[in-house]
């Protein structure tokens, strides 16, 4: 062997050693990284179910209880509806949710052996809901049953009334029609077709109308008297719509006409012969002891004007109680939930660092991160970090309960 191939091998050998030291080396540290983000893993899945899986004195976690209940819309309708329930025996506590766990307004009475819940829900045609109970008792719910809401609902409803019969104010003239009173009580205004008219001042027309007819529960009413009206010529023409009963009359508000026909509304919410709130009898009868109440129109200028169209109008309000159950519901479980507990996340954050991984029996580093829940250091830049996400409900200020997550890093 020449010098030069002694060289030659020795590099050679040389430059093995060192690829083989490397890569014994490079592969040594590989898989110990790999055992020490195993061990992380394991140490935050050990910590994770002593946090959060298990209730105990040194977890996070209490004992709720969770109903699930379904509602059923049979009416086909889209409505609001006041849920009550009675809930056997009497639990403490109580919230309740939607799916999402959204906090729905209850008002919760609770008596020696039941409690009653009551909320609203507006539902959809048919539609079906699922509603959360939570409570946090000892006890467990046996039965929950449903008890009818008593309701009340006003409407609003009107009746229009047309004359017929001339009263005892009949001084204007026919001036188109057959009559005076089909001149003015047809349904819709013809206009010039058939009208009374007058060019005199301080005339009166008055009829007696239909009896409106309306319910004897009735309250909140109220009578307008309408007229269509114009003038024919150019100067300044007025009218105004009155009541009357025997020689006295009642007058509205002026009107200034125009040569177009207008509709006028007089609105009366008290009668203005008595002074108190429309009676029943009063627009049923449209009498009050002798005197009978006619309507009509009377003109305030000595002006040429037309009237085509006199009716009245009687608005009421009516009440009706009635039972509101549209959905049915069904009680789907009544089972056990770990809610985060504001005391125990308060009780953490009371221990100093050291003493906490004393308790939970942990050599690594950690840090819990959610709502109205903090604790630990934040790790270093360059830590092996293991990042844990973990849904969880927690309890909130007042005892309502929220979804959160709960971000846990180990390292």
């Amino acid at each position: 062997m020449t010098q030069i191939d002694f060289v030659i091998a020795v590099v050679l050998t040389l430059t093995i050693v060192v690829f083989v030291t490397v890569f014994v080396s490079s592969n040594f540290s590989n898989q110990f990284q790999n055992l020490k983000v195993n061990e992380l893993e394991n140490s935050a899945a050990t910590l994770e179910k002593q946090l959060f899986d298990i209730n105990d004195s040194n977890s996070l976690v209490s004992e709720y209880k969770l109903i699930k209940v379904t509602f059923n819309e049979t009416s086909g309708t889209s409505h609001p509806e006041l849920v009550n329930l009675s809930i056997t025996p009497s639990i403490s506590n109580v919230h309740v949710y939607d799916r999402l766990f959204n906090e729905i307004p209850s008002d919760v009475v609770s008596t020696g052996s039941q409690t009653n819940v009551s909320f609203s829900l507006i539902f959809m045609s048919y539609e079906k809901k699922q509603v959360n109970l939570v409570y946090n008792s000892s006890s467990s719910v046996t039965q929950i049953a449903r008890y009818p809401t008593a309701v009340s609902s006003s409407q609003t409803q009107n009746v229009i009334v047309r004359p017929t019969a001339i009263q005892n104010f009949n001084q204007w003239t026919l001036g188109a029609g057959s009559n005076k009173v089909s001149a003015v009580n047809e349904p819709v205004s013809d206009g010039d077709t058939s009208y009374i008219t007058t060019s005199s001042n301080n005339i009166v027309q008055s009829y007696n109308v239909t009896g409106a007819g309306i319910p004897t529960s009735t309250t909140n009413i109220y009578v307008e008297l309408h007229y269509v009206a114009r003038k024919t010529v150019s100067q300044p023409a007025q009218i105004t719509g009155v009541m009357t009963w025997g020689a006295s009359q009642s007058e509205g508000p002026l009107q200034t006409l125009t040569t177009s026909y207008q509709e006028f509304t007089r609105n009366m919410t008290t009668n203005p012969q008595t002074g108190s709130s429309w009676t029943v009898s009063d627009v049923n009868n449209w009498v009050s002891g002798n005197n009978i109440y006619a309507f009509g129109v009377k003109s305030k200028n000595a002006r040429n004007m037309r009237v085509t169209q006199i009716y009245i109008k009687v608005g009421y309000v009516t009440t009706t109680s009635a039972t509101s159950e549209n959905t049915t519901q069904k009680m789907l479980s009544d089972q056990k939930i770990f809610v985060v507990s504001q005391n125990k996340c308060n009780n953490l954050n009371g221990l100093s660092y050291d003493s906490a991984r004393d308790i939970y029996g942990f050599k690594d580093q950690f840090n819990i991160n959610m709502t109205d829940c903090l604790y630990g250091a934040n790790p270093p830049v360059s830590a092996n970090i293991i990042a844990r996400s973990i849904p969880v409900l927690v309890e909130r200020t007042g005892g309502s309960i929220t979804f959160s997550t709960a971000r846990l890093l180990v390292w």
